[in-house]
């Protein structure tokens, strides 16, 4: 009697690893939310006037009626100046954004399409859909799946300084700590 053996190697690149990091992220988002129409209508543009630059798009809310729950409000601009503008919301829920998730209340105090891989955890294979600062670390970037690739799953694990934080590094295509903040 002859017996044959056949040995099977699977190899693994990459895809084999399991997504989630070591531990939670402080912040991540578990489930979608759904919004509200912009509670701040009815205000007038906070901030200092005399950093406004160039013509104000509008004054008072009123004045921002080109599409529904329009608020007048300041946007940054850079060097410390702000302009005067009309903001919309852009979503009120998870299905009106392509990418990243519908965040509640985003710049401008507006519904915002956030960008990025991930609306919520269960988009990440098993991981975390964290917010992930942008290159100057000024404002969320997007909203990424954490890996076992990552270096690091909170600012925290970055150092104590006030510039060094955990983001997305598209270079590495993982989470990594950053030191330091660009300049205006």
């Amino acid at each position: 009697m002859r017996w044959t053996v056949v040995v099977v190697v699977v190899l693994c690149v990459g895809a084999c690893k399991k997504s989630r990091p070591q531990r939670m992220p402080v912040q991540h988002r578990g489930s979608a939310a759904v919004c509200a129409p912009n509670p701040h209508a009815g205000h007038e543009p906070l901030g200092p006037a005399a950093h406004a630059v160039g013509s104000a798009e509008c004054h008072v809310d009123a004045d921002c009626s080109a599409r529904p729950n329009g608020i007048c409000s300041e946007k940054y601009v850079g060097q410390g100046d702000f302009s005067i503008v009309c903001a919309y919301d852009e979503c009120m829920s998870d299905a009106d954004c392509n990418g990243g998730p519908c965040i509640c209340g985003g710049s401008a105090a507006v519904n915002d399409c956030g960008g990025g891989q991930c609306k919520v955890d269960a988009d990440c294979n098993g991981g975390y859909c964290s917010p992930s600062q942008d290159e100057c670390n000024w404002h969320v970037g997007g909203w990424f799946c954490h890996t076992a690739d990552d270096e690091c799953t909170d600012d925290k694990d970055c150092g104590s300084d006030f510039d060094d934080y955990c983001w997305m590094d598209p270079k590495k295509r993982h989470w990594a700590c950053r030191h330091g903040r660009c300049q205006d």
